[in-house]
């Protein structure tokens, strides 16, 4: 069984005459290839959430783990409970991402018309990115709640005909829609896109350095819409 946890940093507004829109947009994933891995990640941020934020000192509780609002050193502390964990087997999580400068768009009209579809376009270029050979029985996608119904169903449509024509027939796809504060692991890929995305939108590689190394494909595209 193969899970994935997807996110998003960044957003997908282009005027930047009037607004201030991110320069840069990028998805995420974190792939997961032993059901150990994901009960791994829910050990590793419950113990960060605890040590940094939840102790007996503390008045306010903090229920996940953000990249926006977790300092560098929670973040390094995050890292190295992952790179410790050996029980029963060591972490095998890969990072997979695909980013790019909205700046570099041809027609960022229709972009912004129809960005439903392209976020849609985007993340199934980066699912196409795993290699799913090994893939025995089932996938699970999980992918922050933040659509609306309809919007929800679409890319599940949209994502299952394109992914389902990689899989073996024998292998199962569920694409589920999570609140990130129930998921260990939609917590852990919130952090690894925003150190991405503060690479590029800032030049700021001091956390992602960090995690580098598990980073199994890194996309900068170019996109002509």
């Amino acid at each position: 069984m193969v899970t994935i946890f997807l996110d998003e940093a960044g957003d997908l507004g282009f005027d930047f005459e009037n607004k201030k829109p991110s320069t840069h947009f990028c998805i995420t994933l974190l792939v997961c290839r032993h059901k150990n891995t994901v009960s791994a990640l829910k050990s590793v941020v419950k113990n960060t959430l605890v040590r940094k934020f939840n102790h007996k000192k503390t008045k306010e509780h903090v229920i996940e783990l953000k990249g926006t609002n977790t300092n560098f050193e929670v973040k390094r502390y995050f890292y190295e409970q992952l790179e410790n964990f050996h029980h029963p087997l060591p972490m095998d999580i890969e990072i997979h991402t695909i980013v790019f400068n909205k700046r570099e768009i041809v027609n960022p009209i229709n972009a912004k018309q129809n960005h439903h579809k392209f976020y849609n376009f985007v993340a199934k270029e980066i699912l196409d990115a795993v290699d799913f050979s090994d893939v025995e029985n089932q996938v699970n996608l999980y992918v922050d709640r933040s659509k609306g119904s309809e919007e929800r169903q679409i890319f599940d449509t949209y994502i299952k005909a394109h992914l389902e024509i990689k899989l073996p027939v024998s292998v199962n796809l569920k694409i589920r829609h999570e609140r990130s504060h129930e998921l260990a692991g939609l917590q852990a890929v919130d952090l690894f896109c925003y150190g991405i995305s503060r690479k590029y939108s800032f030049n700021d590689k001091s956390w992602y350095d960090l995690f580098k190394s598990k980073i199994k494909n890194e996309i900068e595209w170019k996109p002509k819409i």
